[in-house]
């Protein structure tokens, strides 16, 4: 190269000057000094350990020590110049002095301290500590820190330092507008070479022109579960699915640090998806605030990484038999709703779920999550199908607080009648009627937010011998009231038969005695006669007569013995 360029100076009649053109061999000090020959032209080119490019010296080994050395000297002299003018005007105020300072002696000073400025030179500290010294009139003794206090000076590292970050700055600055100029237009280039020159069609699976089915890995990430019913059995949930697959229509050469495309949602609907559908769904939505929450994002190698955030509403096969203290597990099921595992194929990712670890629900408790295949086969096609099952176990701590404690408090206040008199009819009555009247409220409103299904639940065993015991206590009061004037009537039976009348009649005989013996004889005749169907005569009358003068005599014995 260097015999050319001494062609072209022999072509255009110039010389090259030998004076300035050397050689020097940037090494580590640990490596030798090359021994190759240079020449340019007839010339050989002398080695030299440094050289003094633009005003900076370049040593061999690249340490710039030569170039803060040098820099210190020019700043010396002209901060000797700076000296020769304080003394020929007779001092001057501090302003002035540092004005003439920054202007003669730092831009020497400083001089491209944005290459060599990365680290703190002596030499060019004292320059600066020179200065202020001799402003202040204070000896070489005096601490430099105190001096450049008093006159508020920065340190010449900072100010090193600030050269070389806005070097960087600058730097980076220009690289970066260049690379997104050319990020940009080499981005439209792609997306131009991708969906126009090359006529891709996305109505076509990319399986069209392949041998097997498009993999397409499925993941889900859990935002919330939102709310579980019971009545309607289903539950509302809020979700990104992220699906990925490889479309090698889409594959483009990475340059100028395209590592992946990022697709505006304008520009999605020219790319392929698969027809991926609910199968459990209720009704679903994906969010539209402020834009469709979708992204697409397309790598070098045909990859293309497809997520949207959806929140729906999914049925959940529900078993109350043992209510509320059951576990319920809810699926969703994701299928293809139009490509046959021929052409399109769903599984899992690595990582299938994943959901925030502070996520709560307010009446159940995550207990896992499980995932698995469930294709199925429809009309003698197969379709693939995944299927997620969330295991939810309730918290019954809502059911005791206001259906068991309030249920056993109104029966244990319903067993308070036994306690009362068995007098205190409306006490009991009252009662009674209130704690059955309040058990069958509690029982239907225990069963308000329940479907209306055919079997028994255990919130159901609860509520009904819970009403049983109640209404148990209301029967019970009847019945023992029903035992208590039964007992009180046959009590004053006995009392009135064993109750007799002191008034005598005209023969001094009881009344009451008499009257009853004489009644008994006459009713026992008449039913003995009846019984045996006899007629009773004149004759049968006057035996009755003597009968009953012999049966008055013993009545008026028997009534003395009383």
């Amino acid at each position: 190269m260097l015999n050319e360029v001494a062609s072209w100076c022999d072509d255009w009649k110039l010389e090259v000057n030998r004076s300035k053109t050397k050689v020097v061999h940037f090494r580590n000090p640990s490596i030798p000094r090359s021994d190759f020959d240079f020449e340019c032209g007839t010339h050989n080119l002398e080695y030299i350990d440094s050289y003094k490019y633009l005003g900076l010296w370049f040593d061999e080994f690249l340490t710039l020590e030569k170039a803060v050395t040098e820099l210190s000297k020019s700043a010396s002299r002209a901060l000797g110049a700076l000296f020769g003018e304080f003394i020929a005007t007779g001092g001057m105020t501090w302003n002035v002095y540092h004005k003439l300072y920054t202007t003669m002696v730092e831009p020497v000073l400083f001089y491209g301290s944005a290459v060599w400025g990365y680290k703190s030179h002596r030499v060019i500290n004292n320059v600066q500590n020179k200065a202020a010294k001799y402003f202040l009139a204070v000896g070489k003794r005096t601490s430099n820190t105190a001096v450049r206090g008093d006159l508020g000076l920065t340190s010449c590292y900072t100010k090193q330092k600030l050269s070389c970050l806005r070097l960087k700055s600058s730097s980076n600055k220009d690289i970066e507008n260049t690379s997104k100029a050319e990020y940009s237009k080499a981005r439209e280039n792609v997306l131009k070479e991708l969906f126009k020159d090359t006529g891709y069609d996305p109505t076509i699976s990319p399986s069209f022109n392949e041998d097997g089915p498009v993999v397409c890995q499925v993941q889900l990430y859990i935002m919330s579960i939102n709310s579980i019913s019971d009545s309607s059995m289903d539950y509302s949930m809020s979700m990104f699915i992220r699906q990925q697959w490889n479309d090698s229509r889409l594959m483009y050469n990475e340059s100028l640090g395209i590592t992946h495309l990022e697709l505006d949602t304008k520009v999605m609907k020219n790319v392929w998806v698969p027809d991926l559908f609910i199968n459990n769904e209720k009704k679903a939505n994906i969010h539209h605030v402020t834009v469709p929450n979708m992204l697409m994002h397309i790598y070098p190698d045909g990859k293309v990484v497809y997520s949207m955030r959806v929140t729906g509403t999914f049925t959940c096969e529900m078993n109350l038999l043992k209510y509320p203290l059951d576990t319920q597990i809810c699926s969703m099921g994701m299928e293809s709703y139009g490509y046959s595992t021929e052409n399109l194929v769903f599984e899992w990712n690595e990582n299938p779920i994943s959901y925030p670890p502070n996520m709560s629900l307010p009446q159940f408790e995550l207990d896992g999550i499980t995932t698995y295949n469930c294709d199925k086969n429809y009309v003698g096609i197969s379709y693939t199908c995944l299927k997620v099952d969330i295991t939810l176990s309730r918290n019954y701590g809502y059911h005791i607080i206001q259906i068991y404690v309030p249920s056993f408090l109104i029966v244990f206040l319903s067993w308070v009648s036994f306690w009362l008199n068995i007098d205190a009819i409306p006490a009991r009555i009252s009662l009674g009627l209130l704690t059955v009247l309040t058990m069958t409220t509690q029982s239907s409103g225990a069963r308000a937010s329940l479907p209306k299904v055919s079997y028994v639940k255990a919130i159901d065993v609860w509520m009904a011998m819970c009403l049983l015991f109640v209404f148990g206590a209301l029967v019970e009061f009847a019945y023992v009231n029903v035992l208590a004037r039964v007992e009180r009537r046959r009590q004053a039976t006995i009392s009135e038969r064993r109750k007799v009348h002191t008034d005598p009649d005209a023969n001094g005989e009881p009344v009451r005695s008499k009257h009853k013996c004489l009644i008994g004889v006459l009713l026992y005749y008449l039913k003995l006669n009846v019984v045996l169907n006899y007629t009773v005569t004149v004759y049968d009358i006057t035996q009755l007569s003597k009968k009953i003068a012999k049966l008055e005599a013993k009545c008026s014995r028997r009534v003395a013995l009383l």
